[in-house]
């Protein structure tokens, strides 16, 4: 792309500066911005705040996404019944992107149950968990008019289906998108 100059003699120092600017602009514009728009710490800035002592579930995770992951990327999100509920950030592969991991423990029986998406599996960044109670976790930013009967949102980040037999089998909710809200079906499985 080529941008004409004109000048004339009086005005010859305006003309370098104002050559110089177009190249500033076009060179600006043609830049590529490298940091993704969504990120698992851009959609819940939990991931943001510093590690608090209660963030790490306090039992046996076996899934294999979770080994060898450094205690700070894990973040508490609060309880529901006898359900505590956790997310962690997984790293991939020496690269920018992340995954993310949905973690419930059954308090009474000290049992976890996690489901963990790379970072290729996250769009939207909803996960969901269907033991020891039916739940999603939801990005910060997720709007919610009103849920069906047997849903509650019971934290930021947490749908539960509170009465499984009297909830349908899908509530909408509005994500976040790139500037705008988009229509997201949570789907009970």
């Amino acid at each position: 792309m080529s941008l004409p100059l004109t000048s004339t003699k009086r005005h010859h120092g305006s003309t370098i500066v104002t050559g110089v600017c177009a190249s500033v602009l076009v060179f600006t514009a043609c830049q590529t911005d490298t940091t993704p728009e969504h990120s698992v710490t851009s959609e819940y800035l939990r991931f943001t705040e510093q590690p608090r002592e209660n963030d790490i579930p306090d039992v046996a995770l076996n899934e294999p996404a979770l080994n060898n992951i450094a205690d700070h990327y894990f973040r508490y999100l609060g309880v529901n019944g006898s359900t505590e509920f956790h997310m962690a950030r997984t790293d991939h592969d020496d690269t920018v992107a992340q995954g993310l991991c949905f973690i419930a423990v059954d308090t009474e029986t000290d049992d976890a149950t996690s489901q963990c998406h790379g970072p290729n599996d996250l769009e939207p960044m909803v996960v969901q968990l269907d033991t020891p109670v039916e739940a999603f976790l939801i990005p910060d930013d997720t709007h919610v008019d009103e849920l069906p009967e047997g849903w509650s949102q019971v934290r930021r980040n947490v749908v539960v289906i509170t009465e499984p037999e009297r909830a349908p089998e899908e509530a909408e909710v509005w994500l976040q998108g790139a500037g705008t809200r988009e229509a997201h079906t949570l789907q009970r499985n």
